[in-house]
């Protein structure tokens, strides 16, 4: 964020990636989830520090979201589809968030359209958090500890690009999807 400044202008727009993991307590987690929930509070401390010029500052908290990582678990595929289906039957959607749904989230943040948020967090998790107790976590669990060794290259691999996307200058209200060709990379889509 430090090197980004120096090339942020007015009207600039920070998005920083976290998590719906940062709501719920999970074993193997814990680091994971601090993590992520600190990057909340950055957020709003970055929005009082940048506000006066002009730069806005917001958090994405996506859910599970079907991408490569799981394949990437060396568990073996039986596993992971008995364990997607449990997650997925813990999240009121009945699915797990696609790459697009959340790269249309960042979208709109990076956009005039979110001109008025400053240091508000958007959580792209089809309910999990919001539409649902946290009673049902044996699912997310389920699928953590399925990950196992995995769980420590997902960590950085989501805590290295926190940074999800700075856009040096306003973004118009339907920009184009290519002006977010990084941020899909970081999100991984083709």
């Amino acid at each position: 964020m430090q090197a980004a400044l120096a090339l942020l202008q007015p009207g600039s727009s920070v998005i920083l990636n976290a998590s719906a993991g940062a709501y719920g307590g999970s074993p193997a987690a814990s680091a994971y989830a601090a993590t992520k929930a600190a990057l909340r509070c950055l957020a709003r401390g970055f929005s009082a520090d940048l506000a006066g010029r002009g730069i806005r500052v917001n958090v994405l908290s996506p859910g599970p979201t079907s991408t490569p990582i799981w394949e990437r678990t060396g568990a073996p595929a039986h596993l992971l589809e008995s364990a997607r289906r449990r997650l997925e039957g813990s999240i009121p959607a009945g699915r797990l968030g696609t790459p697009r749904e959340i790269a249309r989230a960042a979208l709109f943040l990076a956009s005039d359209d979110s001109s008025f948020m400053l240091g508000a967090e958007i959580v792209v998790d089809g309910g999990l958090t919001g539409a649902r107790s946290f009673t049902a976590t044996d699912s997310i669990t389920v699928a953590m500890r399925m990950a196992g060794r995995a769980l420590a290259d997902t960590a950085s691999i989501n805590a290295s690009p926190a940074l999800v996307g700075i856009h040096n200058r306003p973004l118009p209200s339907r920009a184009p999807a290519g002006k977010l060709l990084p941020l899909a990379w970081l999100l991984g889509m083709p």
